[in-house]
């Protein structure tokens, strides 16, 4: 995999999950959408590592060094506070909400169950992947700028495409970008091309 093509992955993918996330948990659906969560803000931070990594030491990172990253949301904030500014260290809240999701991602299997109480808070993700997001598009290489501000990337070329939209909409459905917009607290920080 190119590197060019493993950053546009991975911001499309990351996008389609935190689409995905929010979709779950605006349907009262929380098991599978925080699971979601995690995974959207897991490959938001491999992204940046994978920026970081090619702007501070000119490295592209390989796949086994991407998956070594491992999914434990904790420790990819640590290594972020570690190599990030000062004032874009994330804070015990970032700690919190991470916990809790790092908790939901460990659950998604049925030996792992029991009674848990919870509280969803779909602005949390919201202010989380945007705040992810908008880091790692600003640092994106500039190659790769204009299509890093389309939300999905070459995965949400199919959400522009008018017939496609058509198609939801006769079905009564949303698309996506009215999903990414429903009760979207931080979607006018969202540093992203064709806002609603």
């Amino acid at each position: 995999m190119k590197p060019i093509n493993k950053i546009q992955e991975y911001l499309g993918l990351a996008d389609v999950d935190y689409l995905a996330a929010r979709l779950l948990i605006l349907n009262k659906i929380p098991t599978v959408g925080l699971s979601k969560s995690a995974e959207a803000l897991e490959k938001q931070f491999k992204l940046f590592f994978l920026i970081y990594e090619k702007i501070t030491n000119n490295k592209e990172l390989t796949i086994k060094e991407m998956k070594n990253r491992g999914h434990n949301l904790i420790e990819m904030m640590e290594s972020y506070n570690s190599v990030a500014p000062q004032n874009h260290l994330l804070g015990e809240d970032w700690r919190e909400y991470l916990s809790v999701l790092q908790e939901s991602y460990n659950r998604r299997y049925p030996e792992h169950w029991e009674e848990w109480k919870i509280k969803l808070d779909i602005n949390q993700l919201d202010q989380a992947y945007t705040y992810l997001r908008n880091i790692n598009v600003s640092n994106i290489p500039q190659e790769l700028k204009n299509r890093a501000l389309e939300f999905g990337t070459f995965l949400g070329d199919i959400w522009r495409d008018e017939d496609s939209i058509e198609k939801v909409r006769n079905l009564g459905l949303k698309t996506p970008m009215e999903i990414l917009e429903l009760c979207n607290q931080s979607y006018e920080e969202l540093t992203i091309k064709g806002k609603i």
